[in-house]
C-alpha cells in the first residue's frame, strides 16, 4: 500500500484550508509535519515552508474550481428531468 501526498496547495485540500491553520490562534504553538514528496532533495521542503510562512497574517488565498461535483438528492426526492 502507498499513501502519496501532494505539495502543500497542489491538492484536493488547497490553500485556504492551510492559511487557515497557520492563521488559527489554536494551533500557534502547535508543532507540524511535512508528510509530502520533497520537490528538491537538495533542499527538502524550503518550498513548503516558506510557501506555509508567506500564509501567515496574509490575505485568504481564493479557492480553485473543483475538478468535478457531485450533487446529490435525498432518497425520497424525485428526480427532475431537464426540459428539452
Amino acid at each position: 500500500r502507498v499513501d502519496r501526498h501532494e505539495n502543500i496547495g497542489e491538492g484536493i485540500l488547497g490553500l485556504p484550508l492551510f492559511w487557515r491553520l497557520v492563521n488559527d490562534p489554536r494551533f500557534a504553538n502547535v508543532p507540524g509535519v511535512l508528510e509530502t514528496e520533497p520537490k528538491n532533495p537538495e533542499t527538502p521542503y524550503r518550498d513548503e515552508v516558506s510557501l506555509l510562512n508567506g500564509l501567515v497574517n496574509a490575505p485568504e488565498p481564493p479557492k480553485k474550481e473543483p475538478a468535478f461535483s457531485l450533487e446529490l438528492s435525498p432518497a425520497h426526492a424525485p428526480i427532475k428531468k431537464k426540459k428539452s
